[in-house]
């Protein structure tokens, strides 16, 4: 089994599998935008898998905060840690009247919502929650979600709501119950909320962990084992003062941090732009290369030189700026 698996074959599987799933999840996109934006060919990553990027060391980022989690010491130095990046909607957003009402008329509440995670009995889960919330003596925000929790009315220390964007949503609220998604998390932390999270699959368990062992949060309850009774305990704890702290002070190191200006230039290190620029025009992306003119040409370029007669059969081929050898990879 690979629970009895030693810990280094454990890790080298589940790197395996998630990138195979997270490959399987984006290779659409990652192609639409090669062949559409950049006029290049399709990426098919065959029989040599989907760990390509990690065995070829291709240079990439991890969008996270380097104070919740540092770069571990044996990942080489083509990775970075950039922090992480937000899309701030808050200046656009107007509450409706009933949600400021709410929020008006008591204790800052304890936002509740899973996102796109389906719920196999939402009936269920929402009077779960609404039981957890009362027994812990608190207001919540349940957000409806995918699940569609709620059902058609809430009690009175429950508000039920849509989609509301996190920047405005959780500086109103007085912690946070999620399932655990990377940008859910990132935007939970950064608002100083403690966090307690209710992981369904994925990544979201490492994220709970996470968070716990940052001090921001209580241990993650998974889906399948949530209770209103365990629900009230979790959040007891998170809203003790040790916790409220540590997410202050986790929150105030996120917020100093400028992710999205270190996720570009991080990009623009590894990116050999000067040798990808057309030789006769430098705006273009260089796509072929002439090793009778030795010069690399974008297709403009090449069809308006290459199309005199006297230069028709000059010798060309495809340009590649960085060459990912996989001729000695075995078959799989």
């Amino acid at each position: 089994m690979i629970s009895e698996a030693h810990p280094s074959l454990r890790n080298l599987l589940s790197f395996e599998a998630f990138d195979l799933l997270t490959w399987l999840g984006i290779e659409d996109l990652v192609n639409n935008f090669c062949e559409q934006t950049l006029g290049l060919k399709r990426v098919s990553l065959g029989p040599h898998g989907a760990s390509l990027v990690h065995e070829l060391e291709v240079p990439h980022a991890y969008l996270w905060s380097p104070c919740i989690l540092e770069k571990p010491e044996d990942w080489g130095p083509h990775i970075d840690i950039t922090g992480f990046v937000f899309l701030d909607e808050a200046s656009r957003f107007e509450p409706p009247p009933a949600l400021q009402d709410f929020l008006a008329s008591g204790a800052p509440p304890v936002y509740v919502g899973f996102g796109s995670c389906p719920a196999p009995d939402p009936v269920a889960l929402t009077a779960t929650l609404f039981q957890g919330l009362a027994r812990a003596g608190v207001r919540g925000l349940v957000a409806r979600g995918w699940a569609k929790l709620g059902g058609e009315s809430a009690p009175a220390h429950v508000h039920l709501v849509d989609e509301i964007p996190h920047d405005w949503l959780f500086l109103r609220c007085a912690a946070a119950c999620h399932h655990g998604g990377a940008g859910t998390t990132a935007a939970s932390l950064r608002s100083g909320l403690p966090t307690i999270i209710v992981p369904f699959f994925g990544d979201q368990y490492f994220w709970g962990r996470i968070v716990s062992e940052a001090g921001a949060g209580p241990t993650p309850m998974p889906i399948g084992l949530l209770t209103a009774e365990s629900l009230a305990e979790a959040i007891r704890f998170a809203l003790g003062p040790g916790v409220r702290e540590r997410a202050h002070d986790l929150s105030r190191k996120v917020q100093s941090e400028q992710g999205d200006e270190e996720t570009v230039a991080s990009f623009y290190r590894r990116l050999p732009l000067e040798a990808m620029r057309c030789s006769l025009d430098p705006k273009h992306l260089a796509r072929r290369v002439c090793e009778t003119c030795e010069l690399a040409f974008c297709l403009v370029c090449d069809a308006v030189v290459h199309d005199d007669a006297a230069r028709a059969q000059h010798r060309r081929h495809p340009l590649g700026h960085v060459a990912w050898d996989v001729s000695g990879r075995p078959p799989c």
